[in-house]
């Protein structure tokens, strides 16, 4: 049996992209024909990789990603138009921004946030992680 590109043996080695998978949820039969497969340990690798890429391209002073969380921190008019990239740019790779999601903080509590910032959620210090999707400003 050949091995994968990591080595494991296995029958599906070395065919992980080329045949479409059926899965059977109830009576329903899908075919997953594009990305990767649930479970498998490449598919954080192969998610990350191409959006590297955009992450780089932002010019936020802070910017942070893990895997599909953003956090971006900087002068406001920077944070917009990085949002706006990520907006166009995001698609091409399966990723479609979500404000319900996403959290605004700011010293200046009486600052006006201009779209696409307005539909985020307001933060109070207290409520400040780095484990989700934030902005700074």
């Amino acid at each position: 049996m050949p091995h994968g590109p990591l080595g494991v043996r296995g029958p599906q080695s070395g065919k992980r992209c080329s045949v479409p998978s059926v899965l059977k949820f109830g009576h329903l039969f899908l075919s997953s024909q594009g990305g990767a497969q649930q479970g498998d340990p490449l598919g954080p690798l192969l998610f990350s990789l191409p959006f590297q890429q955009v992450l780089q391209s932002l010019e936020s002073d802070f910017k942070l990603g893990f895997l599909d969380d953003v956090t971006l921190g900087g002068e406001m008019e920077t944070m917009v138009r990085d949002v706006q990239v990520v907006a166009r740019l995001g698609p091409r790779l399966g990723l479609h921004l979500n404000p319900t999601k996403y959290e605004f903080f700011s010293p200046d509590a009486t600052l006006d946030l201009t779209p696409p910032l307005s539909n985020y959620s307001r933060l109070e210090v207290g409520g400040l992680s780095l484990l989700g999707p934030l902005c700074f400003g």
